[in-house]
């Protein structure tokens, strides 16, 4: 029998992945827009920016959402579609990221409801079920302050998860509303949205007077300077005795430094690193999971 044997060179195995053609278009698309009219990139760089894609989810499994209690929200013109689990127990918001939505949260939902929570988690605007084509920071913290709002019965929510950017949107929420919740979570997140700008910019080879004409814009639609939205920035109007951040070194969608920065700069919450888990499996991990329960019910 003849065994043959490909062997692949240096310049093979490092070769970088192939760029999608879609991507390689729209990179063009900016480069010789920005060239052109940079305002009028600017306009559809914040587009895209504001505007989530509709990506695939897995569902609740089906017995998670046949316990659950589903409701419509009004939110402005837009509607919410928010899912709750039990009554009695002290309530936790749960807040997904960008381009998720509740159903992000299935494998923590059980363990927070077996140690007799009520949990609570609700798509953002412009996602999973949830009404609406954009969103901000300061729309999601808004939807926060109405889910906030319409659970203000029963002892109201008590503590709030949130993932990637619904962690820094449930901190920016915290301090801007003054959410009087007793602990606050946040996973896997970025600490800063100039640099979630930048970052967007970069990989999309949008020029830097672009980017600038960008952040006037977003500046303008949000009413707010685009400082204000740095953890670092509002961290001490966050007024919770108990505050968790976690963060994997290996998370290649919001970089480690973020959290590295905080750290640096923040001595108050209680801060855990993980190594094995990326960005998205922090909220699905079995043992994460119960770490991140006991901090609720320590």
């Amino acid at each position: 029998m003849t065994t043959s044997t490909t062997t692949l060179s240096n310049n093979q195995l490092n070769q970088a992945p192939k760029e999608p053609v879609q991507l390689k278009l729209i990179k063009g698309m900016f480069r010789t827009l920005g060239a052109i009219s940079p305002k009028l990139a600017s306009e559809i760089a914040f587009n895209f920016f504001a505007t989530p894609r509709k990506v695939p989810a897995t569902p609740f499994p089906e017995d998670l959402l046949q316990r659950a209690s589903e409701q419509i929200l009004p939110f402005g013109k837009r509607r919410l579609k928010v899912y709750s689990w039990g009554f009695h127990g002290p309530k936790v918001l749960l807040v997904h990221g960008w381009e998720s939505q509740a159903s992000t949260y299935r494998n923590m939902i059980p363990a927070l409801l077996e140690l007799g929570y009520s949990v609570i988690a609700f798509d953002a605007p412009a996602h999973g079920k949830s009404t609406g084509k954009k969103v901000t920071m300061p729309l999601y913290a808004e939807a926060i302050k109405s889910v906030f709002d319409y659970y203000k019965f029963n002892g109201g929510i008590q503590h709030i998860v949130g993932h990637s950017f619904g962690g820094i949107t449930s901190g920016f929420a915290v301090a801007e509303y003054q959410l009087p919740i007793k602990k606050l979570v946040m996973i896997s997140m970025p600490t800063n949205v100039r640099r979630i700008v930048n970052e967007f910019c970069e990989f999309l080879s949008i020029d830097d007077k672009v980017e600038q004409k960008m952040i006037s814009k977003i500046e303008r639609f949000t009413k707010r300077k685009i400082d204000e939205y740095s953890l670092i920035e509002f961290k001490e109007n966050i007024n919770v005795s108990d505050i968790l951040v976690i963060h994997d070194v290996r998370d290649n969608k919001v970089s480690y430094s973020n959290f590295e920065q905080l750290s640096e700069s923040w001595d108050h919450p209680k801060y855990i690193t993980t190594s094995a888990l990326g960005h998205n499996k922090t909220i699905k991990d079995p043992e994460m999971v119960g770490r991140i329960s006991n901090f609720l019910r320590s």
